[in-house]
């Protein structure tokens, strides 16, 4: 397969976009074909292609999950049940993480921006028998209202900050909590770089603050690997996430050719925070 520079991929032998069968095998999803066609029958293939065009190889999510269980340990990862996602779009990196919960999984909320984003992730999940509260509003505008606890212990309430409107959606804790924001800006592809990287900096610490109140016991944050060479925006990016001063960070960056034997090469960067 040839990868543009929009990461999408294309069959080198007819030079056509990779078939939805074809890009499952490839980037070892096959297992939630059924899930992946059930997103697809929502959108057109030009929309599936760029839902699925920055997407990550499930060895790599994979290789992630397993050192993230050495490092909780037997006793604190059975402790883990539930998950939510932001900003993932049609979510592989959440489907790896749901069967790593493994049984009594349950998928609480996820937030997704584009109107279509939304439309394929509910088709998505409704396949994998999940249905998360979905944020109806934009991402960063939604990201910033979530329900947290009372001080006193009373019922759950909604909490709005930065004078921003919520679309109603009401978005619960988790134990493990995806962040999958924007990363294109840092791509070495992006040819009009630094255009967009304020704005997806501004749209991480939006995120970032609601995840301080809401403490999931583990944080992933995933990114393009262009983000390492860019160093002055590498350092502000993990100062936005050592701000969480309650986590303790291990940042991998993962290929699945180099580190797991697939025929993939595409490298993407995790960060992963663990609350102390």
């Amino acid at each position: 397969a040839l990868a543009a520079a929009a990461g999408h991929l294309y069959d080198a032998r007819t030079c056509l976009p990779l078939t939805l069968q074809q890009y499952a095998a490839l980037m070892g999803k096959r297992r939630w074909m059924s899930a992946l066609c059930a997103a697809q029958a929502v959108t057109t293939p030009s929309q599936m292609r760029a839902l699925l065009g920055q997407s990550d190889h499930t060895a790599a999510t994979e290789l992630v999950l397993q050192r993230t269980a050495e490092r909780l340990g037997p006793e604190r990862k059975e402790a883990l049940h539930t998950f939510g996602s932001l900003c993932c779009g049609v979510d592989g990196i959440g489907a790896a993480v749901f069967e790593w919960l493994g049984e009594g999984a349950s998928y609480v909320f996820a937030a997704e921006g584009h109107p279509k984003a939304r439309a394929a992730h509910v088709a998505f999940w409704a396949e994998m028998g999940q249905a998360p509260r979905l944020s109806a509003a934009a991402a960063t505008r939604e990201l910033t209202a979530a329900l947290v606890p009372s001080p006193g212990g009373e019922p759950w309430r909604r909490r709005r900050a930065h004078r921003t409107p919520s679309a109603g959606a009401q978005l619960g804790v988790a134990d493990v909590e995806i962040l999958s924001p924007r990363c294109a800006p840092w791509s070495s592809k992006n040819r009009s770089f630094p255009k967009g990287c304020w704005a997806a900096l501004r749209e991480l610490r939006s995120i970032l603050r609601r995840v301080r109140t809401r403490r999931p016991t583990v944080l992933l944050y995933e990114n393009s690997s262009g983000l390492w060479k860019r160093r002055v925006w590498r350092r502000r990016i993990e100062a936005e996430l050592r701000s969480l001063r309650s986590y303790c960070w291990e940042s991998m960056r993962l290929s699945p050719h180099t580190h797991c034997g697939q025929p993939v090469r595409r490298e993407r960067v995790y960060y992963v925070g663990i609350l102390r």
